[in-house]
């Protein structure tokens, strides 16, 4: 394949890809036959995959995989500044913020910013009370 080839080829799968897998049980659809089978197990209720140390059931493998972690202790996902490690890839990222100062996660209606997305979830809890108060006066006047 000319090196031509080779990026057309990796243009096109970077396209989205059309979802014509639709969920009978909502309005939600899929790209792929598997992630609908995954998606019909939340209406469905089916946990196939289920824990040997605490039979805990899931619906996913890779949920499954995560979980048993907990009771192998295994944490593989290594800090490259520190010594600690973790269950999962999405808690090291959280954690190298910790290092790096990154804050990814931005207030729409302030200029404050957060290292991870319950901080900011919080935050907004905030300006929830402060315009809900604001409609309290309103009402009151």
């Amino acid at each position: 394949m000319t090196s031509h080839a080779l990026a057309a080829s990796h243009e096109e799968d970077r396209r989205p890809k059309t979802k014509r897998f639709q969920c009978v049980h909502c309005d939600k659809s899929f790209g792929k036959s598997s992630h609908l089978r995954d998606h019909i197990r939340t209406h469905t209720g089916d946990r196939p995959f289920r824990c040997q140390y605490c039979n805990k059931a899931f619906t996913q493998y890779s949920n499954l995989r995560t979980h048993t972690r907990i009771h192998t202790g295994e944490k593989p996902f290594k800090c490259q500044h520190c010594s600690k490690s973790f269950t999962q890839a999405v808690t090291l990222r959280s954690h190298t913020r910790t290092h790096t100062g990154a804050k990814p996660y931005n207030c729409k209606r302030c200029s404050k910013s957060f290292s991870c997305f319950s901080g900011l979830r919080g935050h907004n809890r905030i300006h929830a009370d402060v315009e809900s108060s604001k409609l309290e006066l309103d009402l009151s006047n």
